[in-house]
């Protein structure tokens, strides 16, 4: 069995904290882009369409306009002028909300992968805790984050695996303590015979 030093040195780093994109702040976290590979591609799907839907609306307004004009200029000159100048103005105003929207799906398609993000980070900084030997700090999410259940699971393994080093801790003591205490060979043989029968349950467990 490998002892805890051995662990730790053996167990890979952590995560590397995110790098600082976009500085706001959001709760505990101080970026709001965790995994730029993974936000930035949905974000910009999310705006594409967004940017895609604005412009196929824009499109049809136009040319709707310009039937209009084309039909009242063959009865009034001043109103086909009025019209088209009043068409101009929607294009920029649509142009205008096109890019509200565009900009607003970004924004919000970042701030829901955030809330995926973030935890995913959260459960792999955990979970290198975890294989590195260190059992009591569990994963902590904000209110609103998602892969709850996720991280309920890989605390609940923390905490099964710290009570299991705390058993076996109290066990080794145990028989320390027997050892120590042993007047003949034959005690000693069968602290011996425990702790063989210890370690043949635990590579059972882990399929050895």
């Amino acid at each position: 069995m490998q002892s805890d030093s051995s662990l730790i040195d053996s167990a890979p780093p952590p995560p590397r904290a995110p790098r600082h994109f976009l500085g706001l702040s959001l709760g505990h976290r101080r970026t709001l882009v965790v995994d730029a590979r993974y936000q930035l591609r949905v974000a910009a799907v999310a705006a594409g369409l967004m940017l895609g839907g604005s412009l196929l609306f824009g499109a049809a307004i136009h040319l709707e306009t310009v039937r209009l004009h084309e039909i009242v200029s063959r009865h009034d000159v001043n109103i086909a002028r009025a019209l088209q100048g009043q068409g101009s103005l929607d294009l920029v105003l649509i142009a205008a909300l096109g890019a509200g929207l565009t900009l607003g799906a970004l924004l919000l398609a970042l701030l829901e992968t955030h809330r995926v993000a973030g935890p995913s980070y959260s459960l792999q900084r955990a979970l290198a805790r975890i294989q590195a030997g260190d059992y009591t700090s569990l994963a902590r999410l904000r209110q609103g984050d998602r892969l709850k259940a996720l991280a309920a699971s890989v605390n609940q393994l923390g905490e099964v695996l710290a009570k299991e080093v705390a058993e076996e801790a109290d066990l080794l003591e145990s028989l320390a303590a027997r050892v120590e205490a042993a007047k003949d060979e034959d005690e000693a043989a069968s602290v011996g015979a425990e702790l063989r029968d210890q370690a043949a349950r635990k590579r059972v467990r882990i399929g050895l």
